[in-house]
């Protein structure tokens, strides 16, 4: 089977978030779980200009590399090497990176993220239409490692073990036939390279599902991950509180909304607090109730 042509891609990666545009008097919504909500950066502090442009050209021929105005790599100018959709370029859009620098395989190992945000849209929808690509620094000299796809470390903290290796929590989320699922997720990788996912919570949101369509009084679910604060923000963390809203609400309701911008005022907010035990995250005991609701939905 020939890859998505560019039109067929773009309507693929945009049809979710245009929909309510094209049926709002239907009431059909898509609210995404990360354009309204704080972004977190992607730590990129020791990150070498020399090394990410070395990375960077295992995985993008030096044409197709774009760069800012200032000179700095910005991407690749067509999907890179490894990806599904890779040498697939589109005249409105490429894959953009965003850098993660650590020692992630080892206290003293020294590696290189080069994440593509979901908008690069160089893999299908099931693969959050991104990765990251892990390199290791050995010596001076950039080696790539693996790609990791649907692996999006665009929204990310890092932080340390007590080994001193690092680790990643981020911001990610899917969505499709109108369901909107946020996350807040811990990243880490072994000495090849693997990584290691675990979910910490998961916001699902059907106020965009079809069932509104046809019945305004029906019960639709909202929920959005709204914040992270971390104890402490830097270094080493000793903990994590998740805010995040859950609640039904009829389709009439979320469409009245939506279409103001804001969240339903009904919905209830909750702060979900974690201890990290120096290798995950758990619940504290108060916290638990809360924690259990989004694990039901």
């Amino acid at each position: 089977m020939t890859r998505l042509t560019e039109t067929r891609a773009r309507s693929l990666r945009m049809a979710w978030c245009f929909l309510p545009m094209l049926l709002v008097m239907a009431g059909v919504s898509c609210l995404a779980q990360t354009s309204s909500a704080p972004r977190v950066e992607t730590p990129n502090a020791g990150a070498k200009a020399a090394d990410v442009e070395s990375a960077l050209f295992l995985i993008c021929k030096a044409g197709d590399i774009t760069r800012s105005k200032a000179g700095q790599v910005t991407g690749c100018r067509v999907c890179p090497e490894g990806t599904g959709d890779q040498g697939q370029g589109y005249s409105d859009s490429y894959w953009k990176m965003k850098v993660t620098s650590g020692h992630f395989t080892s206290a003293q190992g020294e590696n290189l993220i080069l994440g593509g945000t979901a908008d690069s849209m160089c893999e299908d929808h099931a693969h959050n239409f991104g990765g990251s690509y892990f390199f290791s620094l050995d010596s001076g000299k950039v080696r790539l490692v693996r790609y990791h796809v649907g692996l999006i470390t665009d929204q990310c903290h890092k932080f340390a073990y007590p080994d001193g290796r690092d680790f990643l929590v981020c911001r990610g989320g899917w969505n499709g036939q109108g369901l909107n699922s946020g996350n807040v997720f811990m990243a880490s990788f072994a000495p090849d390279g693997k990584e290691t996912v675990e979910f910490l919570l998961t916001a699902n949101d059907t106020t965009g599902t079809a069932i509104c369509l046809d019945d305004k009084k029906a019960l639709v679910q909202e929920s959005q991950i709204t914040s992270l604060r971390f104890a402490p923000d830097s270094g080493h963390i000793s903990g994590l509180t998740i805010s995040a809203t859950l609640g039904q609400v009829s389709c009439s309701q979320a469409e009245k909304y939506m279409d103001a911008g804001k969240p339903t005022t009904e919905i209830e907010t909750y702060s979900i607090k974690f201890q990290f035990d120096g290798q995950h995250f758990k619940p504290t005991p108060a916290s638990l109730p809360a924690f259990h609701k989004f694990e039901r939905n």
